[in-house]
């Protein structure tokens, strides 16, 4: 058909959980992760999961006669193997989750019926993907191991550098709803359209994964996101920051706060060891302007508990600190303490939370949005 070269965009798979929807999926996947041309890959600028890295748990999916079969497996001294990772709202105290009391029998067996639907959904995406191993916080933490919990959040940037792709369940406010199943591709669900329909700016829903604090760096560290969106679904990574669609090509879904990209790659390249620390001149500047930047969307976003103020971007903090060659404490690097102490919140009639999460005199304490005039001033 010649019109298919001006018309680019094609009809939304209402059903994001089908086989299509899914190898679609899987293609764009395999696209940026091993697509060669002349013999050099054609996303050079996305980095590949590390060898001999893996997760210190992770849900085996095994699928039997259309039936899932899960298990929670510890690879230590296992090879590595390619995984997906998860990023989706809790929502509220998690219905089933791995504790010191459960930890065996979820080695065991996940028994597929008593899931939340958002994990089940996981799992047919992970499975369509090709993919046998998914890292989901809730199963492969130890929630009541103070220990282990440390030790996996300080794990976490490795977590999510390392997986193949992160499936983002942008669409789902709770881990109860799940994000497959049909969706519609405008409001006007009596409206018939003959070519792909492109909706205005102000029909793009704002995704509840984008109110969480958690998520945002989830996001950031994830050389790749397959986001299950509202009205799309769409394919994220370095090679194409705005994303490839199921349909059209857009804004991406979200607030005027949300940072899916940051401005600079510097986080990116200091990961691939490309760089030496920056200590002056401009680009250490731009390299601080972008984590002000980042600060401002970070605390825009929601937190169940105060005290993860500092943890939930914790990971962010670590690929900084390589780049900076700086010490980090309570959200402050020391070298420019002078700058980053003039921060002010957005809401001064705000009251901080009762049990600080950090001293008074770094935005951690606070509980809401905080602002950095010397970026408004710069810009």
């Amino acid at each position: 058909n010649p019109a298919s070269r001006s018309i680019t965009t094609r009809p939304i798979e209402q059903e994001v959980g089908s086989k299509a929807a899914l190898a679609r999926a899987s293609q764009w996947l395999q696209t940026c992760l091993h697509e060669t041309i002349r013999g050099k890959r054609s996303h050079s600028s996305c980095f590949k999961p590390a060898d001999g890295y893996m997760p210190t748990r992770l849900i085996e999916v095994v699928v039997n006669d259309d039936q899932y079969e899960l298990k929670l497996r510890e690879t230590k001294e296992s090879p590595t193997e390619p995984y997906c990772a998860l990023s989706y709202c809790w929502g509220g105290e998690q219905p089933i989750k791995t504790t010191r009391v459960t930890l065996e029998k979820h080695l065991n067996h996940l028994p597929w019926e008593h899931l939340p639907r958002t994990v089940q959904d996981a799992a047919i995406v992970c499975n369509g993907l090709e993919m046998k191993y998914l890292w989901i916080d809730a199963f492969c933490i130890i929630q009541d191991d103070d220990a282990d919990k440390a030790n996996e959040i300080f794990a976490m940037a490795h977590v999510y550098r390392n997986a193949s792709v992160t499936i983002a369940a942008s669409r789902a406010a709770s881990v109860q709803d799940g994000f497959l199943g049909e969706r519609s591709a405008t409001l006007s669900i009596n409206e018939v359209y003959e070519i792909a329909y492109r909706p205005k700016k102000s029909l793009i829903l704002g995704s509840p994964l984008d109110t969480r604090g958690w998520t945002l760096q989830e996001r950031l560290l994830s050389p790749r996101n397959l986001v299950f969106g509202s009205r799309q679904m769409r394919f994220v990574c370095q090679h194409n920051p705005r994303g490839i669609t199921d349909g059209w090509r857009l804004w991406p879904e979200g607030n005027s706060v949300r940072q899916d990209t940051l401005e600079n790659s510097a986080i990116l390249r200091a990961e691939l060891g490309s760089v030496e620390p920056v200590s002056s001149g401009p680009e250490l500047v731009k390299v601080l302007d972008s984590w002000d930047r980042l600060i401002q969307a970070y605390t825009h976003r929601s937190l169940s508990y105060p005290q993860d103020r500092i943890l939930a971007i914790a990971g962010i903090a670590q690929l900084y600190r390589r780049i900076l060659g700086d010490k980090y404490f309570a959200g402050h690097w020391r070298s420019s303490l002078s700058r980053s102490l003039y921060w002010k919140a957005k809401d001064p009639s705000r009251p901080r939370p009762k049990a600080r999460p950090g001293p008074s005199w770094s935005w951690i304490s606070l509980g809401g949005p905080v602002e950095f005039p010397s970026l408004s001033s710069a810009e």
